[in-house]
């Protein structure tokens, strides 16, 4: 179910992204098949989530526009995505408070993240306007694990462009 899920992300949501060339995004030097990584274990996180009926935000992209609510677990070290055991990490971390924020890198920049941007969406809470918001920037996507009815949503340019 995951990759079926996975394949329709990619064909919906990711393809259409890596439309835009890479070198008109300043911050990003990466292969395109690098992005996808980046979004396919994200998503696989987020499914995980689900499954446990919990609630959680990423956000993929250069941002800095939040603040943290915990201290540094990392001490200060950039941690990549593709490092042994940190998508395990992350499965956890992402059950508090706050958004986990990956750059278009990899590196995971913050967990338990406040997003300042944020912009309401009728009928939903705190989340879905953070996830509502901080999408507004350019090259900002976020996946959205809600718990209410453990769906798994990816928000890019301020609005929900697919759910899982």
């Amino acid at each position: 179910m995951i990759n079926s899920s996975i394949s329709l992300v990619k064909k919906h949501v990711i393809g259409p992204i890596l439309s835009i060339p890479l070198e008109s995004q300043p911050a990003c030097k990466l292969l395109e098949s690098d992005l996808m990584k980046i979004e396919r274990i994200c998503l696989e996180i987020a499914s995980t989530t689900a499954a446990k009926r919990k609630g959680g935000l990423i956000i993929i992209g250069n941002t800095t526009d939040f603040t943290t609510l915990f201290p540094d677990l990392f001490e200060g070290r950039f941690i990549s995505l593709f490092e042994p055991g940190v998508k395990k990490i992350l499965e956890k971390l992402i059950e508090l408070d706050g958004a986990i924020v990956i750059d278009r890198k990899g590196i995971v920049r913050a967990f338990g993240a406040y997003l300042a941007r944020q912009k309401a969406l009728p009928g939903h809470g705190t989340r879905h306007a953070a996830a509502r918001g901080v999408t507004l920037d350019p090259g900002i996507k976020a996946i959205l694990i809600s718990e209410e009815d453990n769906k798994v949503r990816v928000f890019e340019q301020g609005r929900q462009v697919f759910q899982l």
